[in-house]
């Protein structure tokens, strides 16, 4: 199926790994670029071993799939804003993505695509989960979709980095006053604009109540939801190495990181593109 490098399955509900490609040799080749948007729309998460990327390599790579897109929560990596530093030295205990997110989802618009790139990693932990939620949409009972047909959700910035800045005081360079838009509102379930199909689009992290409710309102069908889209059939489990790079779709997933690695340094790079405007 596909001509310039071999597709792996990890899992049966999402992720792959591709075998055979180095991605810095390949960036000007228009066909190898179009194999690997089709791979990430058939598998969701895509893992490239063994890559030697440079700041500029990633940015380059990033940008097959689009526009990169500013995320002011995240540290830039010398001066590219759209170049980001995912970081938590051995002595820090908590960690960045520590709850389940699909990026920026307060955004409007969200992240498409993120690829992000490890530099200095644990032996052993550390590890990155992904969910699918087209999946976990397709197994909800039709009473479940027909009541969540037509909802809209907040998701904001502004209430989860508050919650991150108490745990994290002294992270540098999160300029969060120059962002305009702080919260967003989007369809719970989003049609994706290039498979067709329903996803769940909720996150325990940002995602806050449905418009037109409270927070305690909204808080038992959230909750419901959060639970049900991380189930282990939705999910697959990434291990990293050095020179690991992974691209995943945020239309369709979410994702989190273990934090389970005690006084070890660990250090990625991180792009994402501007991503569709979600519709039902």
């Amino acid at each position: 199926m596909y001509k310039h490098f071999t597709v792996e399955p990890i899992t049966g509900a999402l992720g792959a790994e591709i075998l055979g490609l180095d991605v810095a040799a390949n960036l000007d080749n228009p066909e190898v670029a179009e194999e690997i948007r089709s791979a990430l729309f058939e598998h969701l998460v895509l893992l490239f071993r063994g890559q030697a990327l440079e700041r500029e390599t990633l940015r380059h790579f990033g940008q097959l799939f689009g526009t990169l897109q500013r995320n002011p929560t995240v540290k830039k990596a010398a001066d590219t804003d759209d170049v980001m530093l995912v970081r938590q030295e051995a002595e820090e205990r908590f960690n960045f993505s520590g709850s389940w997110h699909s990026d920026v989802t307060w955004g409007r618009p969200p992240a498409g695509e993120t690829a992000l790139y490890a530099m200095d990693v644990p032996p052993c932990g550390g590890d990155t989960h992904f969910a699918n939620t087209a999946l976990a949409y397709d197994a909800l009972s039709e009473e479940m979709k027909a009541m969540l047909s037509g909802l809209k959700a907040v998701h904001s910035l502004e209430v989860s980095q508050r919650e991150f800045s108490a745990k994290k005081p002294n992270d540098a360079d999160a300029d969060v006053e120059d962002v305009v838009d702080l919260f967003a509102e989007h369809p719970v379930v989003c049609t994706h604009p290039v498979t067709g199909r329903k996803c769940l689009f909720v996150n325990e992290q940002f995602t806050h109540r449905f418009v037109g409710m409270s927070e305690e309102e909204s808080c038992p069908l959230l909750e419901t939801l959060f639970r049900h889209q991380v189930l282990p059939d939705f999910t697959c489990r990434v291990r990293w190495q050095p020179g690991t790079l992974a691209l995943w779709d945020n239309r369709a997933t979410i994702h989190y990181a273990s934090n389970d690695y005690p006084n070890i340094r660990r250090e990625m790079m991180r792009v994402s593109t501007v991503g569709d405007v979600p519709v039902a």
